[in-house]
């Protein structure tokens, strides 16, 4: 395992929660085994977050329970493959609901972009206008089953370290991606298309324009699910572990 990339790839996630939190105004609660992030606007962006490494399975079983009983049942996220922390989870009645492919694109030498045959009638940009945030992320919690508010996303969009990303069909916004830098990478999220858009290669073409237009020399991360996994693994995405994501 190259421990580095593994570590690149869940700091931009944890980081991407932290910050949400405090764009939110929340109150982060930080355990030996875990950071919990508030989000008053995002039943997502809301959870525990494991820390990495080698965690005390007696003291996970000890906090986590002790933390519930202050904030409720939330979401909790693992990244390391570790038979303590899964029969921890498991002994606390929680179980895996979903899980994500870490990737990571390590540098442009990987990067393979083919742009498809230009569709007149689609095209590709930076969103920068708050009017256009509730459109985009209509298509976004459509696609993931989430609730988000807009309000978040809005002070998101005036934050250096987030860039939003869009397709347009004509006047119709028909994709959407999201940006997280920190100091050692950019996470991509978000990354949807409208169900009657699919299949068409416009999820490819705004992923492959947003990282071929970035002026930073920094790896690309994400968090694949099995649908859009083709996508990453054709621009030259590395997999190098697996976010599980656990509720009761």
């Amino acid at each position: 395992m190259d421990t580095h990339r593994h570590e690149i790839v869940f700091n931009n996630y944890f980081q991407l929660h932290e910050r949400f939190s405090e764009l939110s105004k929340g109150d982060p609660i930080r355990g030996q085994t875990y950071s919990f992030f508030p989000n008053r606007y995002s039943d997502w962006l809301r959870r525990i977050i494991l820390k990495t490494g080698k965690l005390p399975q007696n003291r996970l079983l000890v906090e986590l329970p002790e933390l519930t009983l202050s904030v409720g049942n939330q979401l909790v996220l693992s990244w390391e493959e570790d038979k303590e922390i899964t029969e921890a989870l498991s002994s606390l009645n929680y179980t895996i609901y979903e899980s994500q492919v870490g990737m990571i694109l390590p540098d442009s030498k990987r990067f393979v972009f083919q742009e498809m045959r230009s569709d007149p009638s689609i095209t590709f940009r930076r969103l920068t206008d708050g009017g256009e945030i509730q459109a985009w992320l209509s298509l976004v919690n459509e696609a993931f089953g989430s609730m988000d508010e807009s309000e978040l996303y809005r002070n998101a969009l005036s934050d250096e370290a987030f860039r939003f990303y869009t397709a347009f069909h004509h006047d119709e916004m028909v994709a959407t991606a999201l940006t997280f830098q920190n100091q050692e990478s950019v996470g991509l999220y978000s990354v949807t298309t409208s169900p009657s858009y699919r299949n068409r290669g416009i999820a490819y073409t705004l992923v492959g324009k947003i990282v071929a237009e970035n002026e930073f020399p920094l790896p690309f991360t994400l968090q694949a699910t099995k649908m859009g996994k083709g996508i990453y693994d054709k621009l030259g995405f590395l997999e190098i572990g697996t976010f599980r994501h656990w509720r009761k």
